[in-house]
């Protein structure tokens, strides 16, 4: 218990007594993230704070940091963190693997994200994308070459591919879709554009499979890489137009 001063006595000695502390400081609580291993899919959790951790079952390394993409790359990016890519970043010919993701310059490359993928401005999807929620703002263009599968999307802007949404799909009065969809349920708004297969399914998709890195099962998977010369090629052939208001 701490010590209270009461004053001091006629001998200039100090007088205190312990008293039991009524007001204690509050300690910070701790904060836990579940991750899950990239090789063999084990979820653990650790530490708010952390940058890395190991998987406690195959011992893999696993990469928390988040990334921030300025400039044009090919190189591969594999963290739990959160990726952004900004205006003049660019991924070319490989693959994003993350946790949430936003794109505000151009990603050509597979999308694997366990969060949110956004999509602020328009452009080509060469490899597939599998993510929980995508949503693609007003006044973007984006083709998607391969398959989409996504637990939820919002679609406000122009978009073409193949759609499998295990949950809702909503498209807003100025989005417009191509192509096919499969979904559990669908939300169009008055203006909407739609130009596509459209499939209701009674029962929800089966849960999205793992990412092409740790599906080695699946050899078919593998006709979907995208060398980064043809990327690149692909991407800078043709600009995609925006839709209009």
């Amino acid at each position: 218990m701490p010590l209270q001063v009461m004053g001091y006595s006629e001998e200039a000695d100090l007088i205190a007594e312990s008293k039991p502390n009524t007001v204690r400081a509050e300690r910070p609580q701790k904060t836990y993230r579940t991750v899950i291993c990239f090789d063999c899919q084990h979820l653990h959790k650790v530490s708010g704070l952390s940058t890395s951790s190991l998987c406690p079952n195959c011992g893999s390394y696993i990469d928390l940091r988040d990334v921030v993409i300025k400039d044009r790359t090919t190189q591969k990016i594999r963290t739990r963190g959160d990726v952004i890519v900004e205006k003049k970043g660019a991924l070319l010919g490989t693959s994003i693997t993350c946790g949430n993701l936003v794109v505000d310059g151009q990603v050509a490359g597979s999308i694997y994200a366990s969060g949110n993928v956004t999509f602020r401005s328009s452009g080509k999807v060469l490899g597939e994308v599998r993510c929980g929620h995508l949503l693609v703002e007003k006044k973007c263009s984006v083709q998607f070459l391969q398959h989409v599968l996504a637990e939820k999307a919002e679609i406000h802007g122009m978009v073409t591919g193949r759609f499998e949404i295990q949950e809702r799909l909503l498209l807003s009065r100025r989005g417009q879709i191509s192509g096919s969809i499969q979904a559990k349920s669908m939300v169009m708004e008055a203006g909407g554009q739609l130009e596509a297969t459209m499939e209701i399914l009674p029962r929800p998709l089966p849960p999205i499979p793992a990412p092409l890195s740790v599906a080695k099962s699946q050899p078919c998977l593998q006709t979907s890489a995208v060398t980064p010369a043809e990327s690149l090629a692909l991407w800078a052939s043709e600009s995609v137009p925006s839709p209009s208001e």
